[in-house]
């Protein structure tokens, strides 16, 4: 009876490890998921017994190839996490995940640490229940500080832990931070509630339900005879995406398509010879990912020829903003009809197309020109935490968002007050991000209702 029991564990146990012909073949493809940056997509063991465990992991990015003439591809985050932004060398990182690699002994010790994976390889060949967050649609400020947080772990290299399975481990080791290098634990329900306590997010479960994160598998009768006890525990990956929303994506948008020659625009339906510039004006939400790259295209009947792409890895927080490229029209075929267009890519992959521009083959120009003025004040779009917002952790800053850029010249300790001046502390202004933070010289107090004001006018 003994040795039956010993070789049931021995079984579940291999359903943890990922097949080996995928973890080292980089031709498996898989079906697109629809996410954003920082959703949390998930995915089964491919073991209908232990299909309350799962695996999740952040998705990071759609592609990590650097524009032309540079090593690094830079991806702009928050501060929340204390990294700024990222520089990704690894060009064969197609949709990416960051996550809590669950590998067994049998694979190299190496890759049992928290670490950039591509999708494929975070999958491991199962079938994916798809991307999950908190509340369905994440604004980009808490994307940018989810991963800013969970790249910050990466950098620390915890180690992956089952909670309970090895004797080494205790259920405590599924969420068990440390500053220090390979230090910490985490499983990847674990880490993944960590994260969105670091964002200021929220956890999903009570520091008792955490406890209660895997079986006790072995129960001993009275007489000495072990078995197996079915029970199912409150904290699983499974309950945690149960927790969560489905994610919604926020395909990137094209405003306009003009084309431009000696300072003037172009009429749609004009003739043109010679170089153009032709600009497009893109946008992603306030809660996508940010703009990635944008692409040119010229159609002649039914093909597509691309004139030039843009990856200028721009810091797209939901405002517009306009690429350009040139165009020499000379030596292309003297077609009646052309159509000129752009695509646009977030850092998600997520993809959104213009409307044709149509141009002839021998140019006319239109004078005209129109200014927009904005008669609009700023106002405040979030803050961080929420109002109202208590079980608020004390070390954080303060977050303030605004609707368009301020003059860095009005953020300040006179213009940011927390409840009006009495707790001192000091401000900060990033342009990128439109936020301002305020950090307070001592600790906030426990059980403490805090206000913070930001000043209009001439004086904010």
């Amino acid at each position: 009876m003994y040795k039956k029991v010993l070789l049931g564990l021995t079984i579940i146990s291999l359903t943890w490890l990922y097949p080996k012909e995928f973890v080292y073949s980089q031709e498996r493809t898989i079906s697109w998921i629809n996410a954003e940056m920082g959703d949390v997509i998930f995915r089964d063991l491919g073991e209908p017994f232990l299909n309350w465990l799962g695996h999740g992991g952040f998705y990071f990015l759609s592609d990590s190839q650097p524009k032309e003439g540079e090593d690094f591809k830079v991806i702009p985050l928050s501060q929340g996490g204390g990294i700024s932004e990222i520089n990704i060398q690894d060009s064969d990182n197609l949709h990416s995940v960051i996550q809590v690699n669950g590998y067994k002994d049998e694979l190299p010790p190496e890759i049992q640490v928290c670490d950039v994976v591509t999708l494929y390889f975070a999958l491991a060949g199962k079938e994916p229940w798809g991307a999950y967050n908190k509340s369905g649609n994440l604004s980009a400020d808490d994307r940018r500080d989810i991963l800013s947080y969970a790249y910050q772990q990466k950098q620390l290299n915890p180690k992956y832990s089952v909670g309970g399975w090895k004797k080494t481990e205790t259920p405590r080791s599924i969420k068990n931070p440390s500053d220090k290098p390979e230090k910490g634990t985490f499983r990847s329900d674990g880490f993944i509630e960590y994260i969105y306590e670091q964002a200021s997010l929220g956890g999903f479960f009570s520091a008792k339900d955490e406890l209660d994160c895997f079986p006790p598998i072995l129960f001993r009768l009275p007489n000495g005879i072990p078995i197996i006890v079915p029970k199912i525990p409150t904290f699983t990956p499974v309950n945690l995406m149960k927790k969560m929303v489905k994610a919604k994506t926020e395909a990137p948008q094209i405003l306009s398509t003009e084309l431009w020659k000696g300072g003037k625009k172009i009429d749609e339906y004009g003739k043109l010879t010679g170089e153009v510039t032709i600009k497009a004006k893109v946008k992603d939400g306030d809660k996508g990912s940010g703009i990635d790259k944008v692409e040119f295209y010229y159609n002649e009947l039914i093909l597509n020829n691309l004139i030039d792409k843009k990856d200028e890895d721009k810091n797209d927080d939901g405002v517009s903003q306009e690429y350009s490229c040139q165009w020499d029209t000379n030596g292309i075929s003297n077609y009646p009809l052309w159509h000129v267009y752009a695509k646009v890519y977030d850092r998600a992959g997520n993809i959104g197309k213009g409307e044709s521009f149509m141009i002839g083959s021998s140019y006319t120009v239109d004078d005209g020109f129109s200014a927009i003025i904005d008669h609009t004040p700023p106002q405040v779009a979030n803050t961080k935490p929420a109002n109202g917002q208590t079980k608020v952790y004390l070390g954080n800053r303060i977050r303030i968002t605004f609707s368009e850029e301020m003059g860095t010249e009005t953020i300040n300790e006179d213009t940011i007050l927390l409840n009006n001046g009495a707790v001192v502390g000091s401000v900060s202004y990033n342009p990128d991000i439109r936020s301002a933070f305020f950090t307070p010289t001592q600790p906030l107090n426990i059980g403490t209702n805090y206000t913070i004001l930001v000043k209009s006018g001439e004086l904010g």
